[in-house]
């Protein structure tokens, strides 16, 4: 399969699933199904494009098949399915495409769903004193996933580095625990 071209209002958009895709994979789904047909083609076309770009945010393990000058985070090279089978790094895998239709069904019926899961940290502790912040890495939490819909979760977790998106300055040791400590006991300022 590849990346699809749709086109809303004369502006296109790429998505991982295109509205053929999606509507045979949403057909199937009763908990979706019903919420899904009741919308227009262009309507689930913005939210195919919403899941992708939700999916986009994700982690993902290998690298972007077509370099840094590729806007989505698929194709990828490097990646394998767990039965040790090479993913074409021209293609985009049924799972993903799946996962893609799922997602934008879910948004469709929760918009909140596009936002789900993008912290990947919890501060468990802040010390005043010698400044010290210390967070809890979310793969560490349970049932935290990076995406609110749990099918489509399962679907590509294979190929995340890990189940949550990074959050900018943080340090992770053995335990998953993160500790900010100013070793030169700073606390007054840099004065």
């Amino acid at each position: 399969m590849t990346l699809s071209q749709l086109t809303v209002s004369s502006s296109n958009y790429k998505a991982y699933a295109s509205l053929a895709e999606a509507n045979k994979e949403i057909a199937v789904s009763p908990a979706r199904s019903a919420t899904w047909a009741a919308l227009s083609d262009d309507n689930k076309k913005l939210y195919l494009v919403a899941a992708t770009r939700r999916l986009d945010m994700l982690r993902w393990k290998g690298k972007r098949a077509g370099g840094a000058t590729q806007t989505t985070a698929w194709p990828r090279e490097g990646l394998f399915y767990e039965d040790g089978t090479e993913v074409a790094d021209d293609a985009i895998p049924e799972a993903l495409v799946r996962a893609t239709a799922l997602l934008a069904a879910t948004i469709a019926g929760d918009a909140d769903a596009a936002d789900a899961g993008v912290t990947s940290q919890e501060v468990q502790r802040v010390k005043a004193g010698t400044v010290e912040v210390e967070f809890v890495d979310g793969t560490k939490l349970p049932d935290r996933k990076p995406l609110q819909d749990e099918s489509a979760y399962a679907l590509i977790e294979q190929w995340l580095l890990s189940s949550v998106a990074p959050t900018a300055g943080a340090a992770y040791g053995t335990d998953g625990k993160s500790s900010f400590d100013d070793q030169y006991e700073r606390n007054g300022g840099f004065a």
